[in-house]
């Protein structure tokens, strides 16, 4: 579920967009299906108007990107070496 295609119509859009700066943009392909003032009145129209089988982008309209940073989560490596751990006793019985 790739959104290059629709990445790249936002990028190349981004100019005249900005003129709606802190809305959300609804991207599919090459069109701009519309504007909304909120993140999930954009989701909405685009599930009335696409389905939800279909890939869409919705995302904010800002001329500089927020960049978001997550703490590292030990939790995923311990459970996974967990699961290994015990796998390996299962084979050995």
């Amino acid at each position: 579920m790739s959104l290059e295609k629709e990445l790249e119509t936002y990028r190349r859009r981004l100019p005249e967009l900005l003129a709606s700066e802190g809305q959300y943009v609804l991207i599919k392909g090459k069109k701009v299906l519309g504007i909304f003032r909120k993140e999930e009145s954009a989701l909405n129209a685009g599930y009335d108007r696409l389905g939800a089988r279909v890939s869409f982008l919705v995302k904010k309209i800002q001329a500089v990107e927020e960049i978001i940073r997550l703490p590292f989560d030990y939790r995923i490596f311990q459970n996974a070496a967990h699961q290994t751990a015990n796998r390996r006793k299962r084979r050995h019985r």
